[in-house]
């Protein structure tokens, strides 16, 4: 497994180092943040990033799919254009999450709407652009992009503290300005209509991944509302460490999705033996991070921060509810491969919603909010080990 791993690494460095950046970036952001502010300056930063997050699964990642899939497909000559059509269709979809922004800005559960208006457009958009450079396979020059990109995004969070800046004014000047600096700014504007079936498309993809990606997002947020803000930081970095160790899984998922496509043309018996492996690899990886994630808490959180146990047992389940929802990715992989889409939406959908319904349900409860917030996450971890159970009888059932 480890010789795989490193092989793996060996031969796609670029690849691998451009889809780790994105975890990387998040955690070296939180903790410059948390080197520079208060404990409540660095809570209110990791409430207001994880809308951000949670808000690009809407803003951005649904239509990533299309540069990603479809684009690749044209001519290249035409690779430009159909990118301004995609951000431009992007950008669209933004309007009605400016009224969400303010509406949680009223409801203080954003610390500010202008300055973070501002900074989701350019961050969508700088998303979108690196997800063109995927499509092109342009790995390493979007891996020498990205160092930028997070070296500048330091600066700015550096010289906005010292300066009196605004945080997310002055962040939002890295993700637009090295587009034009390493490659020309691609037009943002679609100059013909695009067919209905495409936003039901986006909007397909916008729920099959915020029910799941997307839920893990809402916690600290929700944390920021019922608990302190220590409680809130320590589920900021635990979240963000774990999205830069779930690069395992990731880079599984590279390895096997293109095999089971092949397996799956060829013969059903032998896409299930490659089914059955990548299950395996997954666990074992999980497993692997468990170890991992053990040994790193008992380092920084016991050594470094001090932590009381309550707070070692909140980071703990956070950690837990992140890597267990890597059990169901072969078996949703395979759906895609299987064209099983709108079957994998239907059950992300009806989990996402037995959670929310949960979450609403322990807020108006007369509980401690500690409580609350384990029985929140313990109640995700069971949805998520359930939802793994039902897509993987139904997978076993079609291959």
């Amino acid at each position: 497994m480890v010789d795989q791993f490193v092989t793996l690494i060996k031969k796609n460095f670029f690849l691998i180092g451009v889809t780790a950046f994105p975890g990387l970036h998040k955690l070296a952001l939180l903790f410059v943040v948390n080197q520079v502010d208060s404990v409540d300056g660095t809570a209110d930063f990791i409430s207001d990033i994880f809308i951000l997050y949670f808000l690009g699964y809407y803003t951005v990642f649904n239509w990533s799919n299309f540069i990603l899939a479809d684009m690749i497909k044209l001519p290249e000559q035409s690779h430009v254009s159909f990118f301004g059509k995609i951000a431009g269709l992007s950008l669209i979809y933004n309007v009605p999450v400016l009224i969400v922004l303010f509406i949680l800005f009223r409801l203080e559960w954003l610390t500010d709407f202008f300055g973070f208006a501002l900074f989701i457009l350019t961050w969508s958009y700088h998303q979108l652009w690196r997800h063109f450079f995927i499509a092109k396979k342009l790995y390493n020059l979007l891996f020498f992009t990205d160092v930028v990109v997070l070296i500048l995004s330091l600066i700015s969070i550096i010289v906005g503290h010292e300066y009196g800046v605004n945080r997310y004014f002055i962040m939002s000047i890295p993700v637009l300005i090295v587009p034009i600096l390493f490659k020309y700014l691609p037009p943002i504007l679609a100059r013909k209509k695009m067919s209905i079936r495409v936003f039901k498309k986006a909007m397909n993809y916008t729920l099959i991944n915020m029910s799941t990606g997307g839920i893990q997002l809402i916690f600290a947020p929700l944390s920021h509302q019922l608990l302190t803000a220590e409680l809130t930081r320590i589920i900021g970095f635990t979240t963000n460490f774990a999205s830069v160790v779930l690069l395992i899984p990731r880079a599984l998922s590279f390895q096997f999705i293109p095999q089971l496509s092949d397996r799956l043309r060829r013969n059903k018996k032998q896409c299930a033996d490659l089914f059955l492996l990548f299950s395996q690899k997954i666990n074992q990886s999980i497993l692997a991070m468990l170890v991992v994630g053990i040994l790193t808490g008992f380092f920084i959180w016991i050594t470094w921060f001090e932590l009381p146990f309550e707070m070692i047992i909140l980071s703990f389940m956070v950690y837990i509810n992140l890597l267990l929802g890597q059990l169901a990715a072969p078996s949703s992989n395979v759906l895609v491969v299987l064209s099983q889409s709108n079957y994998l939406l239907k059950v992300n959908v009806v989990s996402f919603i037995i959670v929310v319904l949960q979450i609403f349900l322990m807020l108006s409860a007369h509980l401690d909010p500690l409580v609350k917030m384990y029985i929140i996450i313990g109640f995700n971890v069971l949805v998520g080990v359930l939802r793994f159970l039902w897509l993987r009888s139904y997978v076993s059932r079609l291959i």
